[in-house]
């Protein structure tokens, strides 16, 4: 019995060190979350230009960029929002422009959001390190001289697609929605 009531102890004894040094590691070094990572490196580039290659038309007022790639299953997932902003693009007569970035050649990106019924005015095909964004699904916001206003990453919940359409109203008065 004595045995049993050690194992016991030093079971549980082992269960808390690992706990503590879990939530240790996880204070001391918070960089070991790639969605965590991916989301601060995107928040750095809010005020920067974005890098739109000449022959990509830009929105009067602003332009969404729709960050995906094909193989992406959240932006599969994304795709019914992708469509409700791709709805608001006819309604704002020029004012919002709205443009797809992908890892994958340009016609690949536009056929996987054709075939998922999101228009967009071009693909701009580039390594996303290129422009110091780091995963799929990104939705980034550029002003009329294509600076970055904001950055959304990651699968959006309805409370953070709240945010993008209320950011969208805030800034353009023809992109209601």
């Amino acid at each position: 019995m004595r045995i049993i009531e050690r194992l016991t102890t030093v079971a549980v004894l082992l269960a808390a060190v690992l706990v503590i040094a879990v939530t240790v590691r996880d204070r001391l070094f918070p960089g070991n979350n790639p969605h965590q990572d991916a989301a601060r490196a995107a928040q750095q580039l809010v005020g920067k230009p974005f890098p739109v290659p000449a022959g990509y038309q830009i929105g009067k007022t602003a332009t969404v960029l729709l960050v995906v790639s094909s193989t992406c299953h959240y932006c599969s997932e994304s795709m019914p929002f992708y469509r409700q902003l791709a709805a608001i693009q006819p309604k704002a007569s020029g004012e919002l422009g709205l443009l797809a970035v992908v890892p994958e050649n340009s016609d690949t990106g536009l056929e996987y959001l054709s075939r998922n019924g999101v228009r967009v005015a071009g693909a701009i095909s580039t390594p996303l390190s290129k422009v110091g964004l780091a995963a799929t699904p990104t939705l980034v916001l550029l002003d009329r001289n294509g600076r970055v206003m904001d950055v959304w990453v990651g699968m959006l919940d309805a409370r953070r697609q709240g945010n993008v359409l209320k950011r969208l109203r805030e800034i353009c008065e023809r992109c209601l929605v």
